[in-house]
């Protein structure tokens, strides 16, 4: 590669010479192309050894996958995604379970037998319980309804929004387009002038012109080499602003794809305002945001009025208890009891038997199986008063409805203005380039006779400097005029949905 570089150095090295032997400075225009391509391709040598390029489309790829403003977007499509699936789930029946359990000392209530006792006790209580809502005026539907509304307008917020990016790094790329292309007229115009004043300082060698010639020519080569710093530190701040919209660190080497100038030209649009405006209201995202937010405040109406009416519900309930003084008979035996008893003014004593149970302790899941209950009913809730809650609810409802056609409406006619606004300054656009390279093409043909007459001799070196900025200033309005005609046209591709890209 260095081998390469070096020779594309000592190519430019006798193309100068080749050039200026020759006498073909006086094709001043074919001079500045050959000097551009000879530098363009040195730029591209260098570039290819250590830093990386930027097209237009890996710039705008970048600034989606990067921008913060743009993430937080996505999390709000997320919020909205998951909103719509717990609206989907309030149509299913709920389930909760639930496990206590206590410890008490003294005097207490066996729950499992109800008897008192006074001693501690350890005691737990289960259970599992479920609803559902079976009517609640089609809340729960409409509900549903707006969610999924909701998270297709989140993603079409992020869409547009994704869309606008793209515009921004464009115009920003563009920019530093422009300025490089400054730069390098700019440099171009120092050998021009460099030129010149070797050829002034031959015809003062020769005696044909004065020695007070070429200081009108050294001041305007120290213009130029000024102009030289100016359009770099341009170049430069322009990479900076896309690079901190690229969030890409300050210092980091960054050249973007420069495409040939004669190639890059504006994109023809012979589409009138209306055209535009019935594509962009039909397909731009932030377009069908709106309308689909009109939609979704509709059905918050149907939501909020759906209060009025009764709530039928539907639930069921299974539970259980434990004890730790619960008891199992695991057997009977035989008691003997002796009772006193007065026969005849005798006494006498009988033996009473009776079968006394023999226990131990209940175990947890028997006790669980033996204290098992269950239970379902159905429930009805009629609204009467709320206090006014319910009628200003459906009251602030419909007044959402009204602000979202409203803004509806604004972002139309906002549309609408903008587009005539980019319709007019593409066709102003277009006719100031038009006008400027007429204008680039008289001054070119002006120098060019004024440069004649002064290798003749009937022209001054001021007659001859002031041609030359007159060409320099008309072809840097024509430089302007065609990036600002690229941009506008860009404008209209972006509200027709066309890809923006530089051709």
């Amino acid at each position: 590669m260095i081998e390469y570089f070096n020779f594309l150095i000592d190519f430019q090295l006798i193309l100068f010479e080749n050039l200026f032997a020759e006498d073909i400075f006086k094709k001043t225009l074919a001079v500045k192309r050959i000097l551009f391509v000879g530098f363009w391709l040195i730029t591209l040598a260098f570039n290819s050894t250590g830093q990386q390029i930027w097209s237009l489309e890996r710039c705008v790829e970048h600034a989606r996958q990067n921008s913060l403003a743009l993430k937080q977007d996505m999390i709000g499509v997320e919020r909205a995604r998951l909103s719509t699936i717990r609206a989907q789930h309030n149509l299913y029946p709920n389930l909760s379970a639930n496990v206590n359990y206590r410890l008490n000392f003294g005097r207490t209530i066996d729950p499992t037998t109800n008897a008192f006792e006074t001693q501690s006790i350890g005691q737990s209580s289960e259970g599992l319980s479920t609803g559902m809502v079976l009517f609640n005026g089609g809340a729960l539907r409409n509900g549903i309804s707006q969610s999924k509304i909701n998270y297709e307008t989140s993603k079409l917020d992020v869409q547009q929004f994704s869309d606008d990016l793209a515009l921004s790094v464009v115009q920003y790329y563009l920019a530093i387009l422009f300025a490089e292309e400054r730069l390098d007229n700019a440099r171009i115009q120092v050998q021009t002038t460099t030129q010149q004043l070797d050829q002034i300082d031959k015809l003062i060698k020769a005696g044909s012109k004065p020695e007070g010639d070429r200081l009108e020519i050294l001041a305007q080569q120290a213009r130029e080499e000024q102009n030289i710093i100016t359009y770099q530190n341009n170049v430069n701040s322009n990479k900076l602003a896309l690079k901190q919209l690229l969030r890409l660190p300050s210092d980091e080497d960054f050249n973007i794809s420069r495409p040939n100038p004669n190639a890059l030209q504006p994109s023809l649009s012979q589409e009138d305002i209306n055209t535009i405006f019935d594509y962009a209201t039909n397909n731009r995202a932030d377009m069908k945001s709106a309308d689909l937010k009109v939609k979704s405040a509709e059905l918050g109406v149907k939501i909020q009025k759906a209060a009025y009416l009764p709530t039928l519900t539907i639930g069921g309930n299974l539970n259980s208890a434990y004890s730790s003084l619960g008891k199992r008979i695991t057997g009977f035996k035989e008691v003997k009891t002796p009772l006193k008893v007065d026969f005849n003014g005798q006494q006498a004593v009988i033996d009473i038997y009776n079968e006394s149970p023999i226990t131990e302790k209940n175990p947890y899941f028997n006790q669980f199986n033996q204290n098992l209950g269950y239970g379902a009913g159905l429930g009805l809730s009629i609204p009467i008063y709320s206090n006014y809650v319910a009628k200003s609810n459906v009251k602030n409802a419909e007044l959402n409805v009204e602000s979202a056609k409203l803004t509806s409406e604004q972002n139309k006619q906002a549309l609408k203005n903008n587009i005539q606004t980019a319709l007019n300054d593409y066709e102003s656009a277009k006719n100031s380039y038009e006008a400027a390279k007429r204008t680039s093409a008289a001054q070119q043909l002006a120098y060019n006779n004024t440069k004649t007459k002064f290798d003749l001799g009937s022209a001054n070196t001021f007659e001859l400097v002031s041609s030359k900025n007159r060409l320099d200033m008309a072809l840097v309005e024509e430089v302007l005029a065609r990036y600002d005609l690229i941009f506008r046209s860009k404008v209209i591709d972006y509200y027709m949905g066309r890809s923006i890209t530089l051709n």
